[in-house]
């Protein structure tokens, strides 16, 4: 199993980003009540989500390129007894 980038999976990083973006949703129903700090709370975590998204986008293409599109074993990790 060869994983490139931070020594994750594209699967996992993925799922990394989910978490970030629900943890958001508190802030950004403060931000539509009118609290600017929880705006600005947001606007840093969707930055970071940005940032993070290159970061996938380089290493699935890297992945690609290195003849392990999948880079792991289960190519679908969601089922079981899949791989």
């Amino acid at each position: 199993m060869k994983i490139i980038g931070r020594g994750r999976s594209v699967y996992d990083e993925v799922g990394d980003l989910i978490n970030i973006l629900y943890s958001l949703r508190g802030d950004a129903w403060k931000h539509q009540e009118g609290n600017k700090a929880a705006g600005s709370r947001v606007r840093k975590g969707l930055q970071n989500v940005k940032t993070q998204c290159q970061d996938i986008r380089v290493q699935v293409l890297a992945e690609q390129k290195s003849g392990n599109p999948l880079g792991q074993r289960n190519s679908e990790p969601w089922k079981k007894g899949g791989g």
